[in-house]
């Protein structure tokens, strides 16, 4: 994998020992997409009955007790961790113990490394996998297997997309070099202000700890504003049920609207259940969680990624242009800065217009589709 300017990783092939049989492009599911998503899946709005999992959680704690049925009986369970080096890495665990590592969000996008290639290992072993990931990692895993495993769980989890992993680690720095101190630990979704207004909290080896509102951090600013992301997440060709996972996992943004009895701001997790296999965990897992069916329109009306691209910032180069030469906080910030010109409040009012516009037309498709 060769990284580019932005940060982002792409593959290369070598050439004095690649012998030209295109398998490469053959299983690559960008070149091979899946134009159909897989139809109407099972809708259900959950949390895990354990408060203390479902509080060390993004959302609701579902993922643990998927995680825990696939390792009862000497399963293998694959998602996203830190590195020593706050790099975001995929990694196997295999043992409940090591699954806090895999437990919530983390807005980087991640190095999948060799990973494929211990899952197929692992299968051919015949050993149990969980697999978890963003939806174009579940296509590609599932295009280099090239055939289905009974013995496989595809997780993949709603994505608003992958923000580049060089804006955060010159991020993670600046932000030590203030500190003057290591990082020693780094949530993008703590919950200790509630579940609706996470908070980054950053821990340091000298005791200092960095905490604010998502909304106040340049990171997630540049994340949310969509500045920062891969060039292909803007035209995203695993969304919309085409990654091939067997279950689908997400916040379920608008709770408070859909189901207010689940509104206590401790985390509500939105499950899609889409195949046999699926439903099989599913019902394994459902004894231990407070549940209840709920209404796919309604959940895409908030939460818009599930089917839907984000747009692309009309300042993105400009920001990638001008990354390195500045403070990246500070690039963040003036990017983001609002344009009060004629031209920028009409822009402004354009986009918003549109954006909600595209929101109600997909409402109105999911719900006749209902």
């Amino acid at each position: 994998m060769q990284t580019d300017s932005e940060g982002f990783d792409y593959p290369q092939a070598d050439a004095d020992r690649c012998t030209d049989c295109k398998r490469c492009e053959k299983v690559c599911p960008y070149h091979h997409r899946r134009t159909k998503n897989t139809g109407k899946p099972d809708v259900f709005a959950c949390f895990n009955k354990i408060a203390e999992t479902r509080r060390q959680s993004s959302s609701g704690g579902v993922f643990t007790l998927l995680a825990e049925a696939a390792l009862q009986n000497g399963g293998v369970v694959f998602g996203a961790a830190f590195n020593d080096r706050f790099e975001v890495v995929h990694r196997a665990v295999e043992s409940v113990g090591e699954l806090a590592a895999l437990r919530g969000s983390k807005y980087v996008q991640s190095k999948l490394g060799d990973t494929f290639r211990q899952v197929k290992q692992h299968l051919d072993a015949g050993r149990f996998v969980l697999f978890t990931g963003t939806p174009c990692q579940i296509a590609g895993l599932r295009k280099c297997l090239t055939k289905p495993c009974d013995n496989l769980l595809l997780v993949d989890v709603v994505c608003h997309d992958a923000p580049s992993p060089r804006v955060f680690r010159l991020y993670k720095e600046e932000m030590e070099r203030q500190y003057q101190s290591p990082v020693q630990s780094f949530s993008f979704r703590d919950k200790t202000g509630g579940w609706m207004r996470f908070r980054v909290n950053i821990e340091f080896r000298q005791k200092t700890t960095y905490s604010v509102e998502f909304g106040q951090d340049e990171f997630m600013r540049g994340f949310l504003s969509n500045v920062s992301l891969r060039p292909s997440c803007y035209s995203c060709f695993c969304n919309n049920f085409r990654s091939g996972s067997d279950i689908t996992l997400a916040d379920y943004w608008g709770i408070t609207q859909v189901h207010p009895e689940f509104s206590d701001d401790r985390g509500t997790s939105l499950v899609l259940v889409h195949t046999l296999k699926g439903n099989e965990f599913w019902q394994r897992i459902q004894p231990h969680m407070v549940w209840l069916p709920s209404d796919l329109a309604k959940a895409v009306k908030h939460n818009p990624c599930i089917v839907c691209s984000v747009g692309v910032h009309p300042k993105r180069k400009e920001f990638f242009d001008r990354l390195g030469t500045a403070a990246v906080r500070e690039l963040i910030t003036d990017i983001l800065k609002p344009d009060h010109s004629l031209t920028g409040r009409i822009k402004r009012f354009v986009r918003r217009l549109i954006v909600n516009r595209f929101s109600k037309y997909v409402y109105r498709k999911l719900t006749a589709y209902r």
